[in-house]
């Protein structure tokens, strides 16, 4: 009878070990995934269930799973580099198994940046008649113009009227990605446009068109200036005003406008004055303008208007009116 005893309480005890066994093996599985929903890879999952504390990481599939979870409730984390992370509170309830969602990381805002590492331009090439300086090496600040450009290149002077000059030298000649421009006077450009339309700018041996057609170099070159622009930057305007006054009733006043948009160019200049030479008074008023452009592949046009007119203190009139096709 003793022994139909013992074996019926240790038959009980084997059940009740059992029933507890069976409720501390609780099992949670899950996935994880980005805002594109692509799976995860490597993501660290932590569980604090109790007093326990389970760690692992998500497969290729972004799959993750836990077992011989004792606690009925418990608290997930996630984290992986590039993300923000989770975290969040659970409960089995009566339930042994627990298949979560899929859960969503999303991208961090202070990742790092893509770097780019850019080698510093060189900033002069030297070749055969031309001397080359590279814009991009130097520096330009907001505001300034092409002089405040030219004056940190190494053999150019530029000087308080905006003259430019190499080796002793006077800059006379223009040109603009190549080609004539419609002002020769190198310092009314430089002076007016801003430097950060350009690319580059060439010093170059001028022997002359002569030269430049039959390759043969006679004589002594002038320096000429050409302005590279940047891709979409060759356009602009720029102009000037004056104004002046003196005895016997002097005055006299100019003003001229210049318009810039890769082959067309256009400008105009008018002034006008008045003095007394003794006998009264003398009037004069002058106007100009000219308009070039491409027409076609290899032709080029253009035309120009003057006008002039002097009124002399003993009412003589003349007017001069010309048109240049």
């Amino acid at each position: 009878m003793k022994i139909r005893y013992s074996f019926l309480v240790l038959v009980l005890c084997l059940i009740s070990a059992i029933n507890v066994f069976a409720q501390s093996n609780r099992r949670v599985s899950g996935s994880v995934i980005d805002s594109t929903k692509t799976a995860v890879e490597g993501a660290n999952i932590k569980i604090i269930a109790g007093n326990d504390t389970l760690q692992t990481t998500t497969n290729e599939k972004g799959y993750f799973s836990f077992s011989k979870i004792k606690s009925t409730s418990f608290t997930l984390s996630i984290s992986s580099m590039g993300y923000n992370s989770f975290s969040a509170n659970y409960n089995f309830g009566d339930s042994k198994s627990l298949e979560l969602n899929a859960i969503e990381l999303k991208f961090a805002g202070n990742m790092l940046k893509e770097v780019e590492i850019k080698s510093k331009p060189n900033p002069i090439r030297i070749m055969q008649d031309t001397v080359e300086y590279n814009a991009a090496a130097y520096q330009v600040l907001e505001g300034d113009n092409v002089a405040d450009l030219i004056k940190q290149f190494p053999g150019l002077e530029v000087d308080d009227e905006y003259n430019v000059k190499t080796m002793g030298k006077d800059m006379v000649k223009l040109r603009v990605d190549g080609k004539d421009f419609f002002t020769s006077n190198v310092k009314d450009f430089i002076s007016k446009l801003p430097a950060a339309i350009v690319a580059k700018i060439q010093v170059i041996d001028d022997f002359g068109d002569e030269a430049n057609f039959t390759g043969i170099k006679i004589g002594e070159p002038t320096k000429m200036l050409n302005i590279v622009t940047k891709p979409g930057m060759n356009k602009g305007k720029f102009g000037n005003s004056g104004l002046s006054g003196g005895t016997n009733n002097q005055l006299s006043a100019n003003a001229s406008m210049n318009f810039w948009n890769g082959t067309r160019q256009s400008n105009g200049f008018v002034n006008g004055g008045t003095f007394n030479n003794g006998a009264g008074d003398s009037k004069n008023i002058g106007l100009s303008a000219t308009h070039a452009d491409k027409i076609g592949k290899f032709l080029n046009g253009g035309g120009g208007y003057n006008f002039s007119n002097n009124n002399s203190a003993n009412n003589n009139e003349q007017a001069v009116e010309t048109v240049n096709p």
